[in-house]
């Protein structure tokens, strides 16, 4: 319990860090924090799925929550996800997978290659269908509209 919520913290605290870099803007600060803390919770809460699917239903539930902030904030969403979506990405395998390359460990390299690999196509595919999702209901309320 205390290494998640170390973990919690260290991701809100990340996404602030991340959102001060990208130049967020003040009023929108806690938006992008929030959602840096809810990622991470549906990250915890879904860990023991596996790499593939933690990674797509987080990266699927930020996604859903970016856009209904971009709507009530009304800014782009990719302005509170590029800053949310930090706490996802991978760097530490990418980092091991480099190294062991570098080392000519294949075999470890391998290892920790396939699993980001596996990361990035999770966070890829949640982003994907939740986009997907938006748009298409979007396009049948637009029509519901127009009748």
């Amino acid at each position: 319990m205390r290494e998640a919520l170390i973990t919690l913290f260290s991701a809100t605290v990340g996404t602030l860090g991340f959102s001060l870099l990208f130049g967020m803007r003040p009023k929108r600060l806690p938006w992008t924090i929030l959602g840096g803390a809810l990622v991470c919770l549906v990250y915890l809460l879904t860990k023991p799925l596996g790499n593939f699917l933690c990674n797509a239903v987080s990266s699927f539930v930020l996604m859903l929550y970016c856009e209904w902030i971009a709507r009530l904030q009304k800014a782009p969403a990719v302005c509170f996800f590029a800053s949310a979506a930090v706490v996802l990405v991978p760097g530490g395998g990418l980092y091991y997978t480099i190294s062991h390359l570098l080392q000519r460990d294949y075999t470890t390299a391998w290892n920790y290659g396939s699993s980001t690999l596996s990361i990035c196509l999770g966070i890829a595919a949640g982003v994907l269908i939740a986009s997907v999702g938006i748009h298409l209901l979007s396009l049948l309320q637009k029509r519901q509209m127009n009748q």
